[in-house]
Formats: C-alpha cells, sequence, structure tokens
C-alpha cells in the first residue's frame, strides 16, 4: 500500500523498499531577478599585424629586434643597408633643384614680359617648363615614397626636402636606413639575422597591434540573441578584463555551424596574444524568476524537476533552471509566486519506489 500523509509543512511517505517512513519537507517559493552567466571559449586575434618586407634589394646591417619582444611605435628595429636609398634621394634633390631654378626662370619671364621684353610665346614656354619640374619632382617623391611605405610611417616631406635643400644627403639616407616600429606592437616573427641579403618582396619582421585585440567566441544560434544583450568580459587571474561588442552580422564556421560574435579588449597590456585561447563570461540582461533551494531540484532522465505541493498532495513538475547561485537555483518557468515545493526527500521520491504514485507534468 502507498500513501501519503501530510502533517503541516511535514509529510511522512512509507518506503516500501525500505520499510521506513520518508520525510519531506517544503518551502515556498520566492520571486526575485536573476541575472544569467555563462561563459565560453574565445580566440584572441590582434587588432592588426603587418608583415615589413623588403621593397627593394637590401642587406641587413644589424638587428635590435627581438622575437616575442614588445616595442613602442618608433623603436628602431634594424638597420639597414638599401643601394637604391640613396640614388632616390640625389635624384629627388636634382628634381627639387630643377623646380627651384624653373620657378625662377617664369619670375624672370613675367618681369620681361611687363617690360614688354618677351612674347606671350616665352611665358608660355615658362609655365610648361615649370610644370614639367613639378611633375618630374612628384615622381621622384612617388618612387621614394613608394619605398619608404614598405618599411614604415613615411617621413614629413616637408622636413625631408628641407634637409635635401641643406646637402644633408648622407645623413639623410642613414637615417631613413632605420626600420622603426610603425606602431606600438609584439615582434611576432624576426625573419631576419644580420648580413642577410634580401631581394625584394622577402620578409624582415612580422609585428602585431595589441594595443587593442579582438576576441572571438562561437556560439549556437540561440545563445546568439542573450549574448548580443550582455555585457562580456575576459577573466586574467585575479582581474577581469571587459569587452565591447562589434556590432556586425556574425560569422557561421562551416564545419560545425555556429555563429562566430566578435568582442573587442581594450589595453590588455600585453596580456592578450594573438592565438590565444581565454574563457569569456557574459552576464545577460536581468530576468524575473523565482527562487529554490538547490535540494528542490532533481534531474531526472535530462530534464529538471521540482516536486509541488498540491491539494491532494504533490506532483512532479518540469521546470527550467539556471545554474545554482549560493545554494539557491534560480527557476525560469514550471513554478509562480507561492508555490511551495519539497526540498528534504526530493530526490528520493523522485528516484525510489513511487513512480505509480506521482503523475508528472510537462
Amino acid at each position: 500500500m502507498r500513501w501519503l500523509i501530510a502533517l503541516g509543512f511535514w509529510s511522512v511517505v512509507p518506503s516500501l523498499a525500505m520499510g521506513t517512513a520518508l520525510h519531506v519537507s517544503w518551502t515556498t517559493v520566492e520571486p526575485g531577478r536573476w541575472q544569467p552567466l555563462s561563459s565560453f571559449p574565445g580566440k584572441v586575434h590582434a587588432w592588426r599585424e603587418q608583415v615589413i618586407k623588403a621593397p627593394v634589394p637590401l642587406e641587413v646591417a644589424a638587428v635590435s629586434a627581438e622575437e616575442g619582444a614588445q616595442v613602442a611605435q618608433g623603436a628602431l628595429l634594424a638597420k639597414l643597408d638599401i643601394p637604391a636609398l640613396g640614388a632616390l634621394l640625389f635624384d629627388l634633390k636634382e628634381a627639387h633643384h630643377r623646380l627651384l631654378l624653373a620657378r625662377q626662370h617664369v619670375a624672370e619671364v613675367e618681369r620681361r614680359f611687363r617690360d614688354k621684353l618677351a612674347t606671350l610665346e616665352d611665358r608660355i614656354q615658362a609655365q610648361r617648363m615649370l610644370s614639367g619640374a613639378r611633375a618630374q619632382l612628384e615622381g621622384a617623391w612617388r618612387k621614394l615614397q613608394d619605398m619608404l611605405l614598405m618599411l614604415g610611417p613615411m617621413p614629413d616631406r616637408e622636413a625631408l626636402m628641407d634637409e635635401l635643400s641643406r646637402g644633408n644627403l648622407k645623413g639623410l639616407e642613414e637615417r631613413l636606413s632605420q626600420l622603426r616600429a610603425p606602431f606600438p606592437a609584439r615582434v611576432a616573427k624576426r625573419w631576419i639575422a644580420e648580413g642577410n641579403r634580401l631581394s625584394a618582396g622577402e620578409p624582415l619582421l612580422t609585428l602585431e597591434d595589441l594595443s587593442q585585440v579582438y576576441v572571438d567566441v562561437a556560439l549556437s544560434p540561440q545563445a546568439w540573441s542573450s549574448w548580443q544583450r550582455g555585457s562580456a568580459s575576459v577573466s586574467l587571474g585575479e582581474e577581469t578584463l571587459s569587452l565591447r561588442p562589434v556590432f556586425q552580422m556574425p560569422q557561421v564556421e562551416e564545419t560545425t555551424g555556429l555563429w562566430v560574435m566578435r568582442w573587442v579588449a581594450g589595453h590588455p597590456r600585453g596580456r592578450l596574444l594573438d592565438g590565444q585561447w581565454v574563457k569569456v563570461q557574459l552576464r545577460g540582461p536581468p530576468r524575473q524568476v523565482v527562487w529554490v533551494p538547490e535540494a528542490a531540484v532533481v534531474a531526472r532522465e535530462n530534464r529538471t524537476y521540482c516536486l509541488r505541493r498540491t491539494a491532494k498532495g504533490f506532483e512532479s513538475v518540469a521546470v527550467e533552471a539556471g545554474p545554482p547561485v549560493n545554494g539557491r537555483i534560480p527557476v525560469l518557468s514550471g513554478l509562480s509566486p507561492g508555490d511551495q515545493v519539497a526540498t528534504q526527500g526530493a530526490y528520493e521520491l523522485l528516484y525510489r519506489d513511487l513512480g505509480q504514485l506521482m503523475r508528472f507534468v510537462d
């Protein structure tokens, strides 16, 4: 015989298997708010990466950069011997000199034209000479610019031309042969050593900008909406680094069908490296829930249940539950404020020999 005797907040249920009474205690569920916390692995990507390549044939005179080192913007990375650089600077200097001469010639022709000593054709020829000199200067500058841009930040044009006009060709060539960091970076790969001779297009260094980093997380489509609305962070030992979302459509991984969502971590100070895997935590938006003690929630057949008290006894109710928080579990659906649920004895009632007594309500 199977029976249930309700005594206040206690019930006494006999066990056919054990021959002893089972005591069940009840508690009233409490309404409240819960902020879900979940975590997924995330992969770090550098904010930007630059492979510095030889723009022309050159020789490595000295190397200062060590692989894996953090370098400041403008830090010396290597000294290069670039035979073509001297020729380009000489051509630029000559083009600049021709432009100065062309401007002087135009001024002289204009003076003579006002004195009726020069013709209109003389003026036209002078302007053509000036246009040609300007084009020659721009062409020489573009050739130098194309080469220097492959090595890093471009020097100020006005300052460079001023230095050329003062005749400091050798000093300028030596300064421009110094390879310097175009931004605060980590030397991800050093391809060169002192004395190496490189052809055009061969790599010298690979630099990573880690002043900010991307953090990518692969999510199921079902989790996408909650992760969009929540606040994400990365735990770095005792410190937590906040992430801000990049608002763009997710990329779908072809092999898994997961959606890749991207965040940005600002100022990680070298603690997050390209290719590193980290634990990303998300606190979703607060939700209205009811709270029950941990003992009130029991897993059965891959689902979670609570035993809810009724006028005739009790019934098993399938619930959607979150993870435990300080000994309590948030119930998202299945219970209402004011319901009474079993705590002590709930597990035994579901897993011992009382299956025929209860009707499962899904």
